[in-house]
């Protein structure tokens, strides 16, 4: 996947979110749902995702992007494989318990 298309979803612009803007929304309790995408399947069956947010009642979907100081742009968080998302879940999810399909679909239940 090129990188403009990391920051769109059906061929909208997402809105982005860092780390610490989740870690801003989880202090104040304000609720969100946590989406995984799957990016790619690599050929040594290790598969990449990216991470959306989704507030109540807000019609924009934010993608998580690290800022990194000296850049002038945000990157697309990619986390990779299936105990990256694990980690990151526990860390900046919702709360929600995941399962991983047969192709490595995120299911959130």
């Amino acid at each position: 996947m090129q990188d403009v298309e990391l920051v769109m979803r059906n061929g909208k612009p997402l809105s982005l979110v860092t780390q610490s803007g989740v870690q801003r929304w989880q202090d104040d309790g304000i609720p969100y749902q946590t989406h995984y995408d799957l990016i790619e399947k690599l050929p040594d069956g290790r598969s990449t995702y990216r991470c959306r947010y989704k507030l109540p009642n807000k019609p924009v979907t934010y993608v998580l992007v690290d800022v990194e100081s000296g850049r002038k742009d945000a990157e697309v968080c990619v986390i990779h494989g299936q105990i990256g998302v694990h980690a990151h879940h526990i860390l900046w999810g919702d709360g929600r318990e995941l399962v991983f399909s047969k192709t490595d679909t995120v299911l959130l239940t």
